[in-house]
């Protein structure tokens, strides 16, 4: 857990350092003031820090952990519960989750994870009706429990990257929250090379 908390922090630290050069090159980030997008990821990377300082200080029990029981595989049935999987990332869109922080997709990804390493990519099954309900980041998360090996070869394993490959956000004009007036919202709204995304979903 540990160690997967400090990817997640390397991936932000990446992430602010793009974020800056860019607010840089294109004129913002000047007199000192920290761009909106730095700021985010900033609060981002406090929050994850602050889980991970937390592991250190979590009392150790002396029961089994689950390394020691000895599971090889594992079926996970509604497995749309457990969508909400943490990834960086500098895109602010309607459809991109900004909170996709919950403990139990977490737990559940580093059980894949662990068992995915012990049998090749062979012995973890999601079953659900709904892989795909609200957005299209859960496409990427599911892709990211079952497939992490092949987004990784296809260098796609960063969610800014697959959402490069395979999403498009448009500007969608939508009423004000006052009813006043209309302005305009990043929304990720469709798919693009679809069909290199379908045959590595299929998979």
């Amino acid at each position: 857990e540990a160690a997967y908390h400090r990817e997640i922090l390397d991936d932000i630290e990446t992430a602010i350092i793009e974020e800056w050069s860019r607010a840089q090159k294109e004129g913002g980030g000047r007199r000192g003031k920290t761009p909106p997008s730095v700021k985010r990821l900033e609060n981002m990377r406090d929050r994850i820090q602050k889980r991970l300082d937390g592991l250190a200080q979590r009392p150790k029990d002396d029961m089994l952990d689950f390394e020691q029981l000895g599971v090889d595989a594992l079926f996970v049935d509604e497995a749309h519960s457990f969508k909400n999987l943490y990834f960086a990332t500098r895109q602010q869109a309607s459809g991109i989750p900004s909170d996709n922080d919950a403990q139990r997709a977490t737990d559940l990804y580093l059980k894949v994870r662990l068992i995915n390493r012990l049998s090749n990519y062979r012995n973890v099954v999601l079953a659900t009706g709904t892989p795909v309900s609200n957005s299209m980041a859960e496409v990427y998360v599911m892709q990211k429990l079952l497939q992490e090996h092949a987004l990784d070869r296809a260098g796609l394993g960063a969610f800014d990257a697959w959402l490069a490959q395979f999403g498009q956000i448009v500007a969608e004009t939508e009423l004000d929250p006052s009813g006043t007036g209309m302005s305009a919202r990043p929304t990720l709204k469709y798919f693009r090379n679809l069909p290199d995304l379908a045959a590595m979903f299929r998979q």
